[in-house]
């Protein structure tokens, strides 16, 4: 896994788009992550009409219950909702990328909105590591 100063990222060598898009679909869903949304370059007018040259989707996913929380405790925290996952095809496979909390989080002194937000983040850490 490669973290970059403001993301996490993993390289899935050898893994086609759409097998990498169910792969992360499962292993969030494990974690207690909903997709509520989906939108990228997969159906986008610029891939198809050549301007972009690779295959990417961004999901747009929240874990309920730590979204309830963050939420009992700021509620413009919604801003900082949904938290997206980037899934890019690249020329050996697919590479997964997941913004870090802190960027998120670096205007905001509330500690439990920070607490929340790590585990979120050890979460989506986990669906990194779990991927293969």
């Amino acid at each position: 896994m490669d973290d970059a100063n403001y993301e996490y990222r993993r390289e899935l060598p050898d893994v086609g788009f759409q097998e990498a898009i169910e792969r992360v679909t499962g292993a969030l869903e494990a974690e207690g992550f909903g997709v509520f949304m989906k939108f990228g370059g997969e159906t986008s007018p610029e891939v198809a009409s050549g301007l972009g040259s690779r295959a990417y989707v961004v999901l747009g996913v929240c874990h309920p219950q730590l979204a309830h929380r963050a939420l009992s405790t700021e509620g413009t925290s919604g801003m900082m909702r949904p938290r997206s996952v980037v899934i890019s095809e690249t020329e050996s496979g697919v590479e997964v990328g997941i913004l870090r909390s802190e960027e998120l989080l670096a205007t905001r002194h509330d500690e439990e909105l920070h607490l929340g937000a790590r585990e979120a983040e050890a979460r989506l850490r986990h669906v990194l590591e779990t991927l293969r």
